[in-house]
């Protein structure tokens, strides 16, 4: 299996051994975000700080497609669509995102939150490409129908009571991830854990070991073969369930660093992938 990771201090790192052994294809710069086509395998996009890059050859050449020229604005979130490496979003720690229909020779505004919340995170259904999520920080996250061109934010479909303290925690973003039929979309917050099956017009709550808003839910993974199967990661441990939520288990990470990335490979989904971050 092909494995790649964008560090904070090394550039990117990537694996056709399943880990086994690495390469370097970007040795500089802190990475925010970086995709790999899923049809073509040289193909890689990824954000480094104002800039995004593009490689079709796995790292050999990169060629920048992305400047933000603006003060303290980065790049902090990146999508490409199922169908179309040249179809690419492009997401903003000041709640803007862009869209590119030809890899990076034109870019279009698509979305200004109202908040200027930093855009945290870009989904796009598998199933239907025209199908987009946009996660903010601290804003909700939109819906599009249609490639981006129109937006809808879904925080009040999460049918928050704003009387309840602990509810508010619904608002703070931590991950968003489809299952492996894309039919289903799961939502990590600072309150818990929401899924919804109907596009995001009704969510339901997966009750967790954790009270709501007592951990920092760093990374969410649902296995490619069962949406049973849930894991997600805190800066200590692992928590996982087999019934979709019915039941838990958890762990001590096997490091004294804390958890950040958690990958279920597609392929073999009884192999599980942790990205480590700095010391607790």
């Amino acid at each position: 299996a092909k494995v790649c990771i964008g560090t904070r201090k090394s550039g990117i790192w990537c694996s056709n051994t399943a880990g086994g052994e690495w390469q370097n294809i970007l040795a500089k710069g802190e990475v925010y975000d970086l995709v790999l086509d899923s049809q073509k395998s040289g193909i890689i996009y990824a954000s480094l700080g104002k800039s995004v890059y593009k490689t079709i050859d796995l790292g050999k050449k990169w060629e920048e497609i992305y400047l933000e020229e603006r003060d303290k604005v980065v790049v902090t979130s990146l999508a490409i669509s199922p169908n179309n490496n040249l179809l690419v979003y492009v997401g903003t720690s000041n709640g803007e995102v862009y869209r590119t229909y030809d890899g990076g020779g034109s870019w279009q505004r698509i979305l200004n939150d109202d908040k200027n919340s930093e855009i945290r995170r870009i989904v796009i259904n598998f199933r239907n490409s025209k199908t987009v999520y946009v996660a903010t920080l601290e804003n909700g996250i939109y819906r599009s129908y249609d490639e981006g061109s129109n937006w809808e934010n879904l925080a009040e479909k999460y049918r928050i009571d704003w009387r309840d303290r602990e509810m508010r925690g619904m608002m703070i973003f931590r991950d968003l991830v489809f299952d492996g039929s894309g039919q289903v979309l799961f939502f990590a917050s600072d309150y818990g854990l929401l899924k919804t099956s109907d596009t995001g017009n009704t969510w339901q709550e997966i009750k967790l070991l954790t009270p709501p808003n007592s951990v920092y839910i760093r990374d969410l993974e649902i296995s490619p073969q069962d949406r049973q199967q849930i894991y997600y990661t805190t800066d200590s441990a692992l928590y996982r369930t087999f019934d979709g939520g019915a039941t838990w288990l958890s762990s001590r990470l096997p490091s004294s660093r804390s958890g950040q990335a958690i990958v279920v490979d597609y392929q073999t989904p009884n192999v599980i992938y942790l990205g480590l971050g700095r010391y607790k």
